[in-house]
């Protein structure tokens, strides 16, 4: 009989898990569904779709804006009062954001282009709602069922939207497009989706986002590496801001 770490009422408990338990109860589903469209759906659904209108390094500033919106809703949400400090890293952050809306950084003129910064804008404010939800929520499952039953949901979500919006699409079955598609199904999606779950088991979900500010350093390096996007000053800017800005909202 394995042991598994559960949350009631914002604390943890040690509890008998048995194999059978592959799935959260019913009472639970629906929330943790919900959570899932909130932040795994939005992340990779929309911000899949903004890569095809925004360069990569441009497209993980904007969704990487998501401790901001995590301070944001745990003072909608759940009532926890925003500090001094908190306050002016959240303006920080809105004043890189609006940097983006600078023609040096974005291309006002292309409505594509503003189609792909409006979806990397919305999917961070969406998974940090689905993160203080979930922070917040009352859980009796695994972590493990958790991952699962949130990984199915999205999967099913994101394949109905596959198929009403590109059942037309001519797919190449070729090698490099298989190790991708296995990369991203057991790396960014099934691995991330346990881990952040474990994590926000363990800590606050803004202490948790601050270790999500590196994360657009990275995409940023490697898109300028690898497809050689040109970063003007403007950007440097902004994204100094957002991340400035992040840590701050974070600051308790």
């Amino acid at each position: 009989m394995a042991k598994a770490l559960i949350r009631v009422e914002g604390k943890l408990f040690m509890t008998e898990a048995t194999s059978a338990a592959v799935i959260p109860p019913k009472k639970e589903r629906l929330k943790l569904g919900l959570i899932s469209i909130l932040q795994f759906v939005s992340v990779l659904g929309f911000a899949g779709i903004a890569l095809l209108y925004l360069p990569a390094g441009r497209t993980v500033t904007v969704i990487y804006t998501m401790p901001l919106w995590v301070t944001v809703f745990s003072f909608l949400v759940v009532g926890l009062k925003p500090s001094r400090t908190q306050l002016l890293g959240m303006l920080l952050s809105m004043s890189g954001i609006l940097l983006f809306f600078n023609p040096g950084v974005i291309e006002l003129d292309n409505k594509e282009v503003l189609f792909g910064l409006s979806l990397a804008l919305i999917a961070p404010v969406l998974w940090g709602l689905g993160a203080v939800l979930y922070k917040f929520g009352r859980w009796h499952s695994s972590v493990l069922s958790q991952s699962f039953w949130q990984l199915l949901i999205a999967g099913l979500f994101l394949a109905v939207l596959a198929f009403i919006f590109e059942r037309y699409a001519e797919i190449h079955f070729t090698l490099s497009f298989w190790i991708i598609l296995f990369w991203n199904c057991i790396g960014p999606a099934a691995l991330s989706v346990w881990a952040w779950s474990q994590v926000l088991n363990r800590m606050s979900a803004t202490t948790a986002s601050q270790f999500t500010m590196f994360t657009p350093f990275v995409g940023i390096a490697a898109s300028a590496m690898i497809f050689g996007e040109n970063l003007p000053a403007m950007f440097a800017v902004s994204v100094l801001l957002i991340v400035f800005g992040g840590v701050l909202s974070l600051v308790r």
